[in-house]
């Protein structure tokens, strides 16, 4: 029994009581006509009701079809929410960067990238590379692309941790390379690497303490550094720079006894007992040290300065005798992580810090972060910029698209409102553990008002870009921040409504 609906043919197929409508084959045609005539929509209501065949014999047509035709196939395959075959039509007609766009929608990240690569976005490449699982073809995009952060976050993803953290050093990142180095797990080949430039970190910040008890522990409780000659020459000058003659005596005679080649590596220590060592890790001459000053994005002539801390020389009696522990001892006990017994050495202490917000609290506190998990967290937190605006320095430029995210951290602004003529009005003064600017991560809407600077100014800063990429790559986190902008955007509207 055949029924007409509308335009098509439908068969009525099973028993009477089990039984359903099926359209029959005719809609390929009346589809062919609608693509023909540049009849889009139609076409898409048609093939909503199709069966999965119809689409392999329209793409198959379609492979010697006019350009006019293959677009419109592809637009009808869109208006049908069909992404895939769109993709596949897109691509088809040359059309890289649609067929790279509706590939992501139908989750084939792996098509994707190869369409971005041959549309040239070699950056969106690397990305949906990196969705699809082929970190090395992501990193080498990003690589070729100059995307240092994209790279690191990339590398970090993918738990290759001390090579992140080497591409933060380039970058002058301290808080992230030493997130990094932190992770480096216990049995990584690059951990002994890992602990001796965190030790060089600690020293050139003044930790010297939690750099010399870093050392001990990683030489007593790792197996692999135990006759490491680095980690016991650069604990003994961390030693002979504290004062600590004595400790750095024993390990030299330790050395001497256990450590192959330790004949000629007491006759190197000997010669320089008692003097400064090589390596400058006394406060009085941080510059001589390979470490750089945490990353300030200098929006301003110049920033503050760095931190001002002295040598905290804290020994107790667990580090009155230097041996490491007996090899039955290591092998009944798990491998404890040195890391852990540090404390954060970079986060506290200095005047400077006294007057700031915790800035990685206060990114927490902003509404529409409020349902990311710890290490969405960390990951938005590592992508964060330091920045320094001067007194008089516009943050925020009225009318404008947004730059992204400011969290203050220390210092005043003022916000204005910028009227036709150039006048100002003074609408608002927030200081240390405010925000600005967060719609900005997602709306597009011009400024509503101008910030400046009161005083100098230090900010925690997320760029727009740098939160697309984010969000690309941190699909659940950002379902779950745009949730929260959309619900934060229909308060302040109630409120602004109320007020009328």
């Amino acid at each position: 029994m055949a029924r007409w609906a509308g335009e098509l043919e439908f068969e009525f197929q099973g028993d009477d009581e089990a039984g359903s409508f099926v359209a029959t084959g005719k809609i390929t045609q009346f589809l062919r006509n609608h693509l023909a005539k540049g009849e889009v929509q139609q076409a898409a209501r048609l093939y909503e009701s199709a069966g999965p065949d119809t689409a392999t014999v329209l793409i198959d047509e379609a492979k010697s079809a006019s350009s006019n035709t293959q677009k419109n196939l592809a637009d009808m395959f869109v208006l049908a929410r069909d992404f895939a075959n769109a993709a596949r039509v897109y691509e088809m007609a040359k059309r890289f960067a649609d067929a790279a766009k509706y590939h992501e929608q139908g989750r084939n990240f792996d098509a994707a990238a190869r369409c971005y690569e041959k549309e040239g976005d070699v950056a969106k490449a690397a990305a949906a590379y990196e969705k699809a699982g082929k970190i090395d073809q992501a990193l080498a995009l990003y690589q070729q692309a100059g995307a240092l952060d994209a790279q690191a976050e990339c590398l970090a993803r993918a738990q290759r941790f001390y090579e992140a953290a080497a591409i933060y050093q380039k970058q002058n990142n301290v808080r992230s390379e030493v997130e990094m180095l932190r992770l480096v797990p216990v049995t990584d080949p690059s951990r002994i690497a890992a602990v001796k430039r965190l030790a060089e970190m600690l020293a050139r910040y003044g930790h010297m303490d939690q750099a010399a008890r870093l050392l001990m522990e990683t030489v007593q409780q790792v197996e692999a550094a135990k006759n490491n000659h680095d980690l016991h020459l650069l604990l003994i000058q961390i030693l002979e720079a504290m004062g600590k003659h004595d400790y750095a005596a024993r390990v030299r005679n330790y050395m001497a006894a256990q450590l192959p080649g330790g004949t000629v590596q007491q006759k190197q220590l000997t010669a320089t007992a008692g003097q400064a060592p090589p390596v400058a890790v006394s406060v009085g001459a941080p510059a001589a040290v390979a470490v750089q000053a945490p990353p300030v994005v200098v929006m301003s002539p110049s920033a503050p300065p760095g931190p001002e801390a002295g040598p905290s020389v804290g020994f107790g009696s667990a580090t009155a005798s230097f041996a490491p522990p007996p090899p039955e001892a290591a092998q009944k006990s798990p491998i404890s992580d040195p890391f852990d017994s540090l404390s954060d050495p970079f986060g506290g202490g200095g005047a400077r810090q006294e007057q700031q917000v915790d800035a990685y609290a206060q990114l927490k506190a902003i509404p529409i972060f409020g349902e990311l998990n710890i290490t969405d967290m960390k990951d938005l937190h590592r992508i964060c910029q330091d920045v320094v605006h001067q007194p008089n320095q516009v943050v925020i430029e009225q009318g404008v698209r947004g730059l992204g995210l400011f969290v203050i951290l220390a210092g005043q602004v003022q916000v204005q409102r910028v009227d036709p003529s150039g006048a100002t009005t003074p609408l608002a003064t927030l200081g240390a553990g405010t925000y600005l600017g967060e719609m900005s991560l997602i709306d597009d809407a011009p400024t509503s008002a101008r910030v400046v600077a009161l005083t100098p100014l230090r900010s925690l800063f997320i760029s727009r870009e740098r939160f697309d990429h984010f969000t690309y790559s941190h699909e659940t986190a950002a379902l779950r921040i745009h949730r929260l902008f959309n619900k934060t955007l229909a308060e302040r509207l109630r409120q602004a409504n109320l007020r009328k």
